[in-house]
């Protein structure tokens, strides 16, 4: 006859959970890191982590989107696990906050964070990621960033946060661990010549009184030098230096480490691709991640090229920083995601071209010469300098952000300009993205908080493109009914920050309704941020009676999905969501588990 329903599916998770799980680049693993899911199996503990000691989550004074932190007294700590390989290199990321009592301060055992790696024998490294004592500014939060490797034998990692023994009360937020970007290709200039295996150099004319030279490209004392000259070559006047890479990259983050040898001179040097499409060269596209030229000012630029039916258009900025100092260059692209600008890894400018302008491989160039602009007889040229070009499978993670509550939630707007345009750019927390309407009065921004939370600020970033009359509104449901927050109806300003603050209200989704115009074209936000407070929330206890026991798991396997699930969730179901994904996996399960107390 077969086991029963119930036992099957414990078999049948036993199974997989018991399987190797192996960690995909840029994604959480950890659950329940902000501390929003609150266990009452273990009085009041935080699910997905094992825990000894006072450990409970509470409210903080100060403004958090999740309402609720890790608070661990005296000399409790906590731990969760999560899948490592020998060899993978992991960003450990979070926010800690110490409050301090009478005693002594400076106290060796105060708070802390430590990432460990184990095998099969037990620990195998333990490193401290931050560790902070009650004099170390007490009642201020300190965010720490923090990379750890594997080592060759690990099969799993764990992070330990540890109380203030003695010195007060440690509280703990946005614990986060992700799967570091994989470098793919580089190549680190280190010998004494060209790496020709990696790198094509051009001979060929560079379209105006200009020779692109061999001779002009070196690689010395650990870096590749392109020179420019004023000199007699080919039947051209002047030299430069260009390379074209034999590697073809496609949705990844492309990265250069660069400088000019001097400044204000009148070279034109960039790093940039264009596309590669059936073995050649296509353009545009185009992604200028470093571009400069003393025919503009400040320097240098990055700029995004693209035609996607409609002619050559494009987008840029200027990054201002110094080129004679070593700054990191980057870009990221994917077949969702159009092109985003990065200088020493953080975030600089995220045009607003579509992603589909970029939908192919690129090839990668870097070029430097005399500036055909305003070059002249006798003019200062400077030396190109790269000390490495690197290729990530993904890009790097940006520091902790404020959090709100819209911040990277599900958006929906009742239209874009295009698909570099749209909602999801207005809750993304890159300051340069935005959505953009159509151009019409009527339209809406929506935001799926994912939950229901008491909302009662929200914050709004024009663009130029603002509204001279909206609403700010909230509803239990994506169609409403809607309840008004905030009714401005007399709005001149443009490219500024709006805040409203309201009276409390409670609700799931949050609409921006734009009326009326200030413009000929639509409407235009670069943020949309969402503040309030979210209900302790207690996972998996159906039934209310305090406990994670048999009648709640009988809901839990009703709901149980397998990993290619992507529809909505039942009502039934949203409590069994601990990590609010959008799903009831695996990862739930697990927290099921550390719930379970039959």
């Amino acid at each position: 006859m077969g086991f029963p329903m119930r036992h099957r599916l414990l078999i049948w998770i036993a199974a997989i959970t018991l399987a190797p799980s192996l960690a995909l680049a840029g994604s959480e693993l950890l659950v329940n890191g902000g501390f929003d899911h609150v266990s009452r199996a273990a009085a009041g503990g935080p699910v997905a982590w094992t825990h000894h000691g006072d450990a409970r989550l509470e409210p903080t004074p100060d403004r958090d989107a999740g309402g609720l932190v890790l608070a661990l007294q005296d000399d409790a700590d906590a731990w969760q696990d999560f899948p490592a390989s020998g060899g993978q290199t992991f960003v450990i990321r979070g926010k800690v906050l110490q409050t301090a009592d009478d005693g002594p301060v400076d106290q060796p055992d105060a708070a802390s964070v430590y990432v460990e790696f184990h095998n099969h024998a037990g620990p195998m490294t333990k490193t401290p990621v931050v560790q902070q004592s009650a004099g170390d500014a007490p009642g201020v939060w300190e965010a720490f960033d923090h990379a750890a490797t594997a080592p060759e034998g690990a099969t799993f990692g764990r992070v330990v946060l540890t109380g203030a023994a003695r010195t007060g009360t440690a509280y703990f937020d946005e614990l986060s661990v992700r799967d570091a970007p994989q470098l793919e290709w580089s190549d680190e200039f280190d010998g004494t010549s060209l790496d020709t295996t990696k790198w094509i150099v051009v001979n060929a004319e560079d379209w105006w009184d200009c020779w692109y030279a061999p001779h002009n490209v070196e690689v010395s004392g650990g870096t590749l030098k392109l020179h420019s000259a004023e000199e007699w070559y080919n039947g051209k006047n002047w030299t430069g230096a260009k390379l074209e890479g034999r590697y073809h990259p496609q949705y990844k983050y492309l990265e250069a480490r660069l400088r000019h040898s001097a400044a204000d001179t009148k070279i034109w040097a960039t790093w940039w691709t264009i596309g590669w499409q059936n073995n050649t060269w296509r353009w545009p596209p185009e992604l200028d991640i470093c571009e400069f030229g003393t025919q503009w000012e400040p320097n240098p630029s990055q700029t995004y090229h693209w035609d996607v039916g409609s002619g050559h258009t494009y987008d840029g900025a200027n990054t201002g920083v110094d080129e004679t100092q070593w700054h990191t260059y980057g870009v990221y692209w994917s077949p969702t995601q159009s092109p985003i600008f990065y200088v020493d890894g953080l975030i600089t400018y995220a045009p607003g071209g579509p992603a589909e302008g970029f939908l192919m491989q690129a090839l990668m160039i870097l070029s430097s010469s005399p500036n055909r602009d305003d070059h002249y007889s006798g003019c200062p040229l400077a030396t190109w300098e790269v000390d490495y070009v690197r290729v990530y499978d993904a890009p790097p993670e940006q520091p902790n952000q404020d959090a709100h509550l819209a911040l990277n939630k599900p958006a929906t707007a009742s239209s874009e300009e295009n698909s570099g345009l749209g909602p999801a750019k207005a809750v993304d927390g890159i300051a340069t993205s935005r959505w953009a309407s159509a151009w019409s009065a009527d339209q809406w921004l929506r935001v799926d908080l994912q939950q229901t939370y008491t909302i009662d600020e929200v914050r709004i970033h024009w663009q130029y493109a603002s509204a001279r009359e909206y609403k700010v509104q909230v509803a239990s449901a994506p169609s409403g009914p809607w309840t008004d927050c905030v009714h401005v109806t007399n709005n001149w300003d443009h490219e500024a920050w709006k805040t409203h603050t309201f009276a409390p209200r409670s609700g799931r989704y949050v609409r921006l309704l734009c009326i009326d115009r200030t413009t000929q074209w639509g409407y235009s936000v670069f943020e949309f941020e969402v503040y309030g407070a979210a209900p302790p929330i207690f996972p998996f206890d159906d039934d209310g009676d305090g406990d994670v026991d048999q009648a709640d798991f009988d809901v839990f396997a009703g709901c149980l999905t397998g990993p290619d699930f992507g529809g909505p969730l039942a009502p039934a179901c949203q409590n069994q969501d601990a990590d609010q994904d959008g799903d009831v996996d695996l990862a739930d399960f697990a927290a099921f588990q550390n719930a379970f107390a039959p």
